[in-house]
């Protein structure tokens, strides 16, 4: 049984390491590795900003929720200006008449 495992191993390793897949299975390798230093990095600099949030003021987290309520605020008034501005504005039709 032992020498029937083998040889099935053997043949295993020889169908999928061949002459063209070998070259491509290096190219697969070290395009993770890369990937991964990039991860790894992305990480690293993630961690670092989250430390420095972290540091912050405490109060750092309510002026900021303050300041992006008041933004959407300002964005729906901006539109409702536009909106205003639209409906003012003569239409063709009425110019027409």
């Amino acid at each position: 049984m032992n020498a029937k495992l083998s040889y099935l191993e053997h043949h295993l390793l020889r169908d999928t390491y061949t002459k063209e897949t070998v070259p491509a299975l290096h190219r697969i390798r070290k395009y993770l590795i890369e990937a991964t230093k990039e991860a790894s990095n992305s990480y690293n600099e993630a961690i670092s900003r989250l430390r420095e949030y972290q540091g912050v003021d405490p109060h750092f987290d309510v002026i900021a929720r303050q300041y992006h309520e008041i933004v959407k605020k300002l964005e729906g008034m901006q539109w409702t200006i536009h909106q205003v501005e639209m409906d003012l504005k003569p239409h063709h039709d009425h110019a027409a008449v």
